[in-house]
């Protein structure tokens, strides 16, 4: 499937009702709603061609900057600096080590990930990892989140996003008040959190092609207009006056 042909299945598959995917999945051949949608990296990707993205509708990208208190990724600058030049809004991730302290994470993502004015919010990672054999109780897991978030909220003065899957968020977040915009991950239809929590972001595909990447890349669709996506790259006061801090969901409910 062409990228062109690609874009408008998966725009369709994103605004449609939330039935199950065909068994055979088709391009539609209705016109396709605007919408906005991007893609998440890191350095699996390869080297990317940042100039031959533009022009093939992507609006935004997130990178992999850390992981855990002991990981840089290698291509993150590469990557940031690239989404800069090919206007694409840029965000940056951690990929949350779930056995260790949330401060020290939260300070070597700071060390790494720069302030830059128009970013999107900072997202976590949340998912098992070879790093960490034996998952930690709700409760143990929520205090060491939320200490990774402070510091990361008192950097950057946005909430950070956390990108799930259903597994890990029944396992750590369901049921529990939490101020989380979500980036669910769901391959088989619109997401659907058993305690009717919304979510912000929904990570489509893992298997996307595109020109100016070697390698499949992950496909996300942002839950709002394009005036609702600009809030979230918009300069917030509270950075440095005491207010309260914006967050990603903020944006979708104005």
């Amino acid at each position: 499937m062409n990228p062109a042909r690609w874009t408008a299945w998966l725009l369709a598959l994103a605004l449609a009702s939330a039935a199950p995917r065909p068994a055979v999945a088709r391009p539609s051949s209705k016109p396709v709603p605007k919408a906005v949608w991007g893609i998440d990296v890191s350095h699996h990707q390869g080297r990317i061609r940042w100039d031959q993205l533009q022009g093939q509708g992507l609006s935004f990208v997130y990178m992999k900057a850390t992981e855990g208190d002991y990981m840089a990724d290698p291509s993150f600058l590469e990557n940031w600096q690239g989404a800069a030049r090919a206007e694409l809004a840029r965000g940056a991730y951690h990929f949350y080590d779930l056995c260790g302290r949330g401060a020290p994470q939260a300070d070597q993502f700071i060390r790494l990930v720069p302030r830059s004015p128009g970013s999107l919010p900072p997202a976590i990672d949340l998912e098992p990892s070879p790093s960490c054999a034996k998952l930690p109780g709700r409760k143990a897991l929520l205090r060491e989140l939320a200490a990774y978030s402070r510091k990361v909220r008192a950097r950057y003065g946005k909430a950070p996003v956390l990108y799930v899957t259903y597994k890990m968020y029944d396992r750590y977040l369901k049921g529990q008040k939490h101020d989380y915009a979500l980036w669910v991950a769901d391959y088989k239809g619109r997401p659907a959190l058993k305690d009717g929590h919304s979510w912000t972001f929904w990570q489509i595909s893992n298997k996307a092609t595109l020109r100016g990447i070697k390698w499949a890349v992950d496909v996300d669709l942002f839950r709002g207009s394009a005036q609702q996506f600009a809030f979230l790259g918009k300069p917030v006061p509270s950075l440095f006056a005491g207010r309260s801090q914006t967050t990603a969901a903020d944006a979708v409910r104005r």
